[in-house]
């Protein structure tokens, strides 16, 4: 199976969600060994302690880039451009994937030879608005 992959994660003002997300990588079936965290901040980025003994446990090479203000795309393509494996897996600081998104996918990539694999992404909404707007928008069904 593939064992070197990048995972991009744009940030901007949402620490709280970022460390979620960090924290949950060493639940995963399979983790990536780099990490790269691009933070369009104004505000420096501070890490959580449990995620950076995770990291250093497992040596996963982890970098975090500084560009002030940028738009998620933008910062999207700055990850890419430092990234050192040729296999790229994305994810925003939103996103709470299952355990086992990253094993499933590579083991999809692996077994068909294919040199993409997309994900599905369900939006979820826990009052009226935010309701009304999903249903206007992505509805509740995974995308």
């Amino acid at each position: 199976m593939i064992k070197e992959i990048s995972l991009i994660i744009p940030h901007q003002d949402d620490e709280e969600k970022l460390s979620t997300l960090l924290c949950s990588i060493s639940n995963w079936k399979t983790v990536p060994n780099e990490i790269i965290i691009i933070n369009t901040s104004f505000n420096t980025l501070s890490i959580p302690y449990d995620f950076e003994s995770f990291i250093e446990h497992t040596n996963i090479k982890f970098y975090v880039i500084h560009k002030k203000n940028y738009y998620p795309g933008h910062a999207r393509n700055i990850g890419i451009e430092n990234a050192n494996n040729m296999l790229l897996a994305f994810l925003d600081t939103s996103t709470h994937p299952c355990n086992n998104w990253l094993s499933d996918s590579l083991g999809i990539i692996d077994s068909n030879n294919y040199h993409i694999v997309w994900g599905r992404t369900y939006y979820q909404a826990d009052k009226f608005l935010p309701k009304i707007f999903r249903a206007c928008t992505y509805g509740d069904r995974p995308i």
